[in-house]
């Protein structure tokens, strides 16, 4: 085992020494001169120490300090130079080049608190990014903008030893100098705070997402041991899961109710195997029944299709895709969230509206508290990134503005109508969804829709139809522009499983 553990870590250290460090001088090893900071490094408040082994290179050296020599390690983390600061004090950083607007990026420092000064223990300390050079300072600082990294627990805290500490963000764009300090009041009850900093990394997130799927035999919905292999083989070598997403689907041989139960235990089967591999929280399961099987058999109906979002693999293969923004997660929950209710109201008007209608009243409720967040969420990534279309995402996701769109009110659907045609003809955005946003709109106003892409129950005979809609004889002609089906086939695959009455 401590082999296999040793050759796993190796594989881990190489994924990371693959990572471009975007900080300059990141271990402080690097020198002009013994009068001055390291090369790149700038204090910002008071005296800012900086050592090389046991000496205190730069700094304004007190009469006593010779009592603190043995409290100092001998050398830093992974050298000979690191720097300390107290309370008070502010050291600033420089990177090799910006950051860039709506990447990730994963900051790291190693950390060491000597015995000395503090008698509480601070768990936190803040890194700061600028677009420019923080000024010189001799007061305390408040300061809004900021990373806190935080300690495992105050009990490690007080060991003397490196420790490793890191935090992810999303950058606002054009950082080019970082801060480190401790902002924003201190401790109380400490007379000085201080800690021992080396070797920061600064590198941006990749993000990776690929496909996979477990087939069940007929009305089976545990998993196998050549299926748990299977998993196991596959999981095993991602270095860090995301979250996964879970479809289930049935075969249509059975009663519809049957089969999306059926589908809902086969998402439960894999959720609670993944769990060994990531919590279950970053598990997202929809069930389909037999709605959307598809295959050229039974058995590949009978299946959970599974996308994999992670941060990289020990041997990735070059088919798969390679994501540079956390954006592409960020859209995936958006999307999840707009179905997860729909998919489920769905399944009830389907199978037993008439018997679960405090049910069915009260998950159209929760689908409107959460269409309101889910545009307050979109109005942001486009006030950040502009449209998020094939330029920062791929073909997945390019529609997610749309779908969102769909949900919202009246006034939100024409303030973006102009921005979507215009992204559908920059190519950013397929074009497909484009009539259902129309349609929405006119709808909306008291008018009859072009495309006839808006259905509505009449409970009277069990049916979707069209609400009212311009020119049947041509609609199929205006339809057929965005390849969407003849409206006939459309009203069959709506109605598909419900009875109708009449």
């Amino acid at each position: 085992m401590k082999n296999i553990l040793l050759i796993l870590f190796l594989l881990f250290a190489s994924y990371l020494i693959g990572q471009v460090n975007l900080i300059k001088n990141p271990s402080l090893e690097i020198w002009n001169s013994f009068g001055n900071p390291p090369e790149d490094w700038k204090s910002i408040s008071y005296s800012v120490d900086y050592f090389k082994s046991n000496m205190r290179m730069y700094s304004q050296i007190s009469p006593s300090d010779h009592k603190f020599r043995d409290k100092f390690p001998a050398n830093g983390h992974d050298g000979l130079s690191y720097l300390g600061i107290d309370r008070r004090e502010i050291v600033q950083g420089i990177l090799s080049e910006p950051l860039k607007k709506g990447k990730e990026y994963l900051i790291t420092c190693w950390v060491y608190k000597p015995d000395i000064y503090t008698k509480n223990v601070l768990d936190k300390f803040t890194i700061r990014f600028s677009a420019d050079s923080m000024k010189a300072q001799t007061n305390y600082l408040k300061i809004k903008d900021g990373y806190e990294l935080f300690k495992s627990n105050r009990e490690t805290v007080k060991e003397q030893h490196w420790q490793l500490i890191s935090t992810s963000f999303i950058a606002k764009g054009n950082e080019k100098y970082f801060q480190v300090g401790f902002f924003n009041d201190l401790l109380d009850g400490a007379t000085i705070i201080y800690y021992l900093f080396d070797d920061f990394s600064l590198t941006e997130i990749k993000r990776y997402s690929e496909t996979m799927s477990i087939y069940f035999d007929n009305n089976i919905d545990t998993l196998n041991e050549g299926q748990k292999a299977n998993i196991n083989e596959h999981f095993s070598t991602f270095i860090k899961l995301d979250s996964v997403l879970l479809k289930g689907y049935a075969d249509d041989s059975g009663e519809e109710t049957s089969n999306f139960n059926l589908s809902f235990r086969r998402c439960i089967a894999l959720q609670n195997y993944l769990s060994k591999y990531i919590s279950t929280e970053k598990i997202s399961s929809i069930p389909y029944g037999d709605r959307e099987s598809k295959g050229k058999t039974r058995k590949e109906y009978r299946k959970v299709d599974l996308k994999i979002y992670h941060s990289g693999k020990m041997n990735l293969p070059e088919n798969v895709a390679h994501f540079d923004s956390s954006l592409m997660i960020t859209l995936k929950n958006l999307q999840h969230q707009d179905q997860y209710y729909r998919v489920i109201e769905d399944s009830l008007i389907r199978c037993c509206r008439e018997t679960q209608l405090d049910v069915l009243k009260n998950i159209e409720h929760q689908m409107g508290i959460q269409d309101s967040i889910n545009i307050v969420k979109l109005k942001d990534i486009i006030e950040i990134y502009g449209y998020p279309g094939l330029s920062l995402v791929s073909p997945d996701y390019m529609n997610t503005t749309i779908l969102i769109l769909l949900h919202s009110d009246l006034k939100t659907q024409e303030a973006y109508s102009d921005l979507i045609k215009q992204e559908i003809e920059k190519g950013e955005v397929g074009f497909e969804l484009y009539p259902y946003l129309v349609d929405k709109i006119q709808l909306g106003k008291k008018q009859e829709q072009e495309f006839g892409t808006q259905c509505d129950l009449d409970k009277k005979i069990n049916q979707f139809i069209l609400f009212p809609t311009l020119d049947l004889k041509t609609l199929d002609i205006r339809r057929k522009k965005y390849g969407l089906q003849p409206y006939r086939d459309y009203l069959k695959s709506m109605n598909k499983g419900l009875k109708p009455t009449y």
